[in-house]
């Protein structure tokens, strides 16, 4: 039967957006086939090659600007009723399981927290979420074992005495994409996440009001619970440019299409931890600029891949300059880790816990 594991923090592993989403994905994907794993998710779809995955749905509420207080008390009270060696919980917000789990004492499972984003600390969340969050932050101190995406994520949890180990996203084998020609009109800008407000992308549609229609800008996510999409439709419209659309989310299949077709990936995030986007960005082959913050510049790109983040004008710049000669911001895959390699390094430390 090999590893009975119970994964908590996936809203859906069937092509769904996210980073967290992305993960587990990749991770049930390559042990499935070996381990009994079991998934809690708030939709029941799963690819069909998902061998030995069970998938349960939890109760959804939007309350507090999230749709996962049910999930996490359903989570906690399935990995406490069944018997499971060891819980993979994703997202910090998901280690305010931990203290019902170590409730089992001798028979618990071991416990593992991987920190994919510390946004709790932005302004979009009220005083009480970012307390409760906080809160659940710091119960991962007494995981047996807590993975950061990132060297600055990890900084953060060691302020916090909270010991971790970097584990970063990855890429896949990827497909060569069709780089569109500079001459084509109009030149294709492409950013892709949940519209959220620490992606930022008021810099972008005020960048994009700088460039005018010589070039188009496409917004690939959905929106989250906290108004943002609305007021960025708001900002289009005051700016009265005609450039700049909104995909809503889409599967991860047709993130990938989209992406071929650009000429351009931008990631303008104020917070990231290690993002999936621009990793997929850079597996099919699409030329890449990023906002100047940490989580960004462990990618290890040159210095002309990045720009202010909160300067629209630094941006336009940074566009224009892309694209007169796109081969430049072009990086390499050899450069970036596989999923193979990340999830294998992931299982090694999930064994030692056994």
């Amino acid at each position: 039967m090999g590893t009975r594991i119970l994964v908590v923090g996936a809203r859906g592993v069937d092509g769904h957006e996210g980073g967290v989403e992305k993960f587990a994905e990749q991770l049930v994907r390559r042990r499935s086939p070996d381990d009994a794993i079991t998934l809690v998710c708030l939709s029941g779809k799963k690819p069909r090659d998902f061998d030995n995955v069970e998938v349960v749905v939890a109760p959804a509420l939007r309350a507090l600007k999230t749709d996962k207080l049910f999930y996490y008390l359903y989570a906690a009270w399935l990995a406490i009723s069944r018997k499971f060696d060891c819980v993979v919980l994703l997202g910090i917000n998901s280690a305010a399981m931990i203290p019902l789990l170590l409730m089992k004492a001798r028979t618990r499972p071991r416990i593992m927290v991987r920190s994919g984003s510390v946004d709790y600390t932005l302004k979009k969340w009220g005083w009480f979420a970012r307390f409760i969050f906080r809160q659940a932050e710091g119960f991962s101190r007494y995981a047996d074992k807590v993975i950061a995406v990132s060297e600055d994520i990890q900084r953060h949890l060691s302020r916090r005495g909270i010991k971790s180990i970097v584990i970063r996203n990855g890429i896949g084998t990827g497909s060569s994409a069709r780089i569109r020609n500079p001459s084509e009109h109009p030149f294709n800008v492409i950013a892709v996440g949940r519209v959220t407000p620490d992606k930022n992308y008021v810099t972008l549609i005020k960048a994009a009001a700088i460039l005018g229609p010589d070039y188009a800008f496409t917004i690939v996510g959905g929106g989250d619970l906290s108004g943002e999409k609305a007021r960025l439709e708001d900002l289009v419209k005051a700016c009265g440019i005609t450039n700049v659309r909104f995909t809503g989310p889409v599967s991860r299949q047709r993130v990938e299409q989209l992406l071929q077709g650009a000429s351009l990936f931008v990631n303008c995030s104020i917070q990231e931890g290690m993002s999936n986007a621009t990793l997929e960005a850079i597996e099919v082959g699409v030329p890449v600029i990023l906002s100047d913050i940490k989580a960004n510049r462990e990618l290890g790109l040159s210095n002309e891949s990045f720009f202010e983040s909160t300067s629209p004008e630094a941006l336009a710049d940074k566009i224009r300059s892309a694209r007169a000669g796109l081969d430049r911001f072009i990086v390499p895959r050899r450069k970036i880790a596989q999923w193979d390699d990340v999830i294998k390094r992931f299982y090694d430390e999930l064994r030692q816990l056994q």
